[in-house]
């Protein structure tokens, strides 16, 4: 197996595919399966976009704000935010759709699939 490093698009897409896998089937949509909220994919994606842009502000890009806070005031600040990604009603205002018909079907499909296969 080569080394990490990409050289071509689709060794990209490729690389995108598995990380995006290995987050969501080992770290978010268990949290979001666990609590039992409606959506879980759609719920699973959100809260990746949260944690993965938090972790990008606060230790690659160093936020001083978010670099030199104090590690409960991030966890209170957070862990409110996450919490509603994972139990609040996710629902269109406006036009009166559901999470279900903007996450896409073919997202729980996939995942369905793919966990499947890896307990083969």
């Amino acid at each position: 197996m080569r080394a990490c490093s990409p050289q071509r698009p689709a060794d990209l897409l490729q690389l995108a595919a598995m990380l995006r896998e290995f987050i969501t089937l080992n770290l978010t949509l268990p949290i979001v399966q666990r609590v039992g909220a409606d959506h879980p994919v759609f719920r699973a994606a959100l809260l990746a976009s949260q944690l993965l842009g938090f972790g990008m502000c606060r230790y690659a890009l160093a936020f001083e704000a978010l670099a030199s806070a104090q590690h409960e005031d991030v966890v209170a600040a957070l862990g409110a935010t996450l919490q509603h990604t994972c139990t609040a009603p996710l629902t269109r205002e406006t036009s009166g759709e559901s999470a279900a018909d903007f996450r896409g079907a073919e997202g729980t499909a996939a995942l369905a699939r793919s966990r499947t296969t890896r307990r083969r």
